[in-house]
């Protein structure tokens, strides 16, 4: 059993006694000084033998079935807490926006949740965006004037190669 489901409660130090969450009442065991407090072990769970490989496949299904079983719990408290945004109104504003980002129009290409996008100055949200859009925006400071200098250096960069100055193909220098 992983030893964080043993955990003790009504520990009596001097019969070295305590009630295992997962084993029920047991002997304790000294387990060392912890920030300058003694800790202690259920000696149940320090008997028990697991190997890594035992480890890593329990913790794999577990994580899984934790993940499922708590799916989005903890980002639908950082959306209230930081935008005010229930998971109700996330619903609303992502069927508004067809289920897609509001920049590039595409689902998000992670299969994961769309970002909530918000003003850094005055909290308000903005829309729902993919990770690359959110991230984009970010590393563009959200400054609209380099957003459109970004922009118009891609369309002037459309034009073919013949046409643009000072570029110089290496099929043009092999002749």
């Amino acid at each position: 059993m992983p030893k964080h489901l043993h955990r003790l409660s009504a520990i009596d130090e001097s019969s070295r006694t305590a009630t295992c969450a997962a084993c029920g009442p047991v002997e304790i065991a000294n387990g060392g000084k912890y920030k300058g407090r003694i800790t202690w072990k259920c000696k149940t769970k320090k008997r028990e033998t697991e190997t890594s490989a035992q480890r890593k496949e329990y913790m794999k299904a577990y994580g899984k079935e934790y993940y499922l079983r708590t799916e989005g719990a903890a980002q639908h408290k950082t959306w209230i807490k930081q935008y005010g945004l229930t998971p109700d109104a996330y619903q609303e504003l992502l069927d508004s926006q067809g289920g897609v980002c509001a920049i590039c129009e595409q689902p998000c290409g992670t299969g994961q949740r769309l970002s909530v996008d918000h003003c850094h100055q005055d909290g308000h949200v903005r829309g729902l965006l993919c990770r690359n859009c959110n991230r984009a925006l970010g590393l563009l400071q959200e400054s609209p004037a380099i957003i459109l200098r970004a922009a118009s250096y891609l369309k002037a960069q459309q034009a073919p190669a013949s046409v643009r100055p000072g570029l110089v193909l290496a099929e043009q220098t092999q002749t």
